[in-house]
């Protein structure tokens, strides 16, 4: 990056940003976890400072200092090194949140991950929008630009998705469902719709929607791609067309009330297993056409 383009990150340079960053500011739960960055101890930023070269030591000149100067330092220092991207992509990473993220299978890991930094890039977004600038994210890159911009500068790490992807990711929750795994399967089944709509949605070099809406992210490819009724259709495409709104979101609340192997109680509904099985199937067959369009367009 230029070095106009590091200082666009003096924006993080908040004291409300630094309680983010350091794991002090909660923002509810998730599958019975706390959405918020992992802890970071005054000795563990001055830790990562050194990871990235910065001689910062947890002893110094003014004494030892609050948790929060040591991550203004961090910042400071990154922004004037041109490191800035690495170290929020470091804060960020997976490897980070596994201390509470090990409970969970590999799916889960993967849908409750991207929920709670998807919450937390929006809840420093809420602070950002003061200054009329924004964070988010392309692949393990983060970005700030100005709020009235939507459009990606670079997306160099968009996943490859395919329609052997979409098959694997299938074979897989029916898998689980012959194992009798029914939550891991409707947790696979949402997680593939949303991984073709994210693809889909970088591939027009635009922003996902950072709350985790699925109801966003088809609202946000049906725009781009330009997926609605048409008059030149036969009624029952147009038909089968309309359907898929209603699909979406109800895999979407399976997930969110049937997924949950936390939940209890009310909260908890039992799945049968053709219930299961019909979810997997309206997801897989959703993502291979919402595939297909993306890349019927792509290619033209």
């Amino acid at each position: 990056m230029s070095q106009q383009e590091n200082s666009i990150f003096c924006a993080l340079l908040c004291r409300s940003i630094y309680s983010i960053l350091d794991g002090d500011s909660n923002f509810g739960t998730y599958n019975n976890i706390p959405i918020q960055m992992p802890y970071l101890s005054g000795p563990r930023i001055v830790e990562i400072s050194n990871l990235f070269q910065y001689n910062e030591v947890y002893q110094t000149e003014d004494g030892v200092l609050s948790r929060w100067q040591y991550m203004d330092r961090l910042l400071r220092y990154g922004i004037e090194n041109n490191k800035i991207q690495k170290i929020i992509s470091f804060l960020f990473s997976k490897k980070q949140f596994m201390e509470i993220l090990v409970k969970f299978d590999e799916d889960e890991i993967n849908s409750t991950y991207s929920y709670i930094v998807n919450k937390i890039i929006s809840e420093i977004n809420k602070i950002l929008f003061i200054g009329d600038s924004k964070l988010y994210v392309s692949g393990d890159i983060f970005y700030i630009s100005s709020i009235n911009s939507n459009v990606l500068p670079i997306c160099p790490n968009i996943k490859n998705i395919d329609f052997n992807y979409i098959k694997s990711i299938s074979d897989r929750a029916l898998e689980d469902i012959r194992n009798k795994n029914f939550d891991s399967s409707l947790t696979k089944s949402r997680t593939l719709l949303e991984e073709v709509f994210f693809y889909g949605i970088e591939k027009k070099n635009q922003v996902p929607p950072s709350d985790g809406n699925i109801n966003k992210m088809w609202g946000n490819i049906k725009q781009l791609y330009g997926i609605k009724e048409e008059s030149t259709h036969d009624k029952r495409i147009n038909d089968l067309i309309n359907g898929l709104g209603k699909i979406i979101s109800s895999i979407g609340d399976m997930r969110n009330k049937d997924s949950d192997a936390h939940a209890a109680g009310s909260k908890r509904i039992n799945i049968a297993e053709h219930h299961a099985r019909l979810c997997v199937n309206a997801s897989t067959v959703v993502a291979d056409f919402v595939l297909a369009v993306i890349q019927r367009q792509l290619s033209n």
